[in-house]
């Protein structure tokens, strides 16, 4: 069976791969290029990694969602709320690099001049280890923005976890891609 692999884009069904395993296609095996196999280990390599960016896109608007839910609570109850009652903690969500960030900050209000608006000035909460916040870092909230916080908290935890997960994966592929490398070098 003549069959040209040379410059063969498409990859093959995964059921004809398979299929080559079959010892009697032995001739059929010689005819795909070492060019063939690293261009399918680096296609595999590329969608992978797409979808990983995908995955972390979504798990960070997923996190965005629950900081929004946070905002509109907070926003009523500020609202609702004494002077004494009010919330100070913030929260947001990003992607540095490939890692989803969800973290808390705290609030202070600092009067630059007096009868203009008064300055905000945020500092960063550190989680600590793990994947969830200590709610020992928000004691001093009003008792409704604790149970804000809680209730957000528990949601980004898990998504922490979710987003530990795909870097887990990330890091395989990452291996994965340095063998790869190494197979088809002069290394080997």
């Amino acid at each position: 069976m003549d069959r040209n692999w040379e410059g063969f884009e498409v990859s093959l069904p995964t059921e004809r791969w398979l299929d080559l395993l079959d010892p009697k296609l032995e001739e059929e095996r010689s005819e795909i290029t070492e060019d063939l196999l690293e261009a399918e280990g680096r296609e595999f390599v590329a969608e992978v990694r797409s979808k990983l960016d995908h995955a972390l896109a979504v798990l960070a608007v997923e996190a965005q969602q629950e900081a929004d839910m946070y905002w509109n609570a907070h926003k009523s109850a500020r609202e609702e709320a004494s002077e004494d009652e009010q919330g100070r903690v913030g929260t947001r969500v990003r992607i540095l690099g490939v890692s989803l960030v969800a973290e808390w900050y705290r609030n202070r209000f600092v009067e630059q001049v007096p009868g203009q608006k008064k300055r905000v000035l945020s500092t960063h909460i550190k989680k600590g280890r793990g994947h969830a916040y200590s709610m020992s870092h928000f004691k001093k909230e009003p008792a409704w923005a604790q149970e804000l916080i809680q209730q957000v908290e528990t949601r980004y935890a898990v998504l922490r976890q979710r987003a530990t997960a795909l870097a887990k994966i990330r890091r395989a592929l990452n291996e994965y891609e340095r063998q790869l490398n190494k197979t088809h070098s002069d290394e080997v």
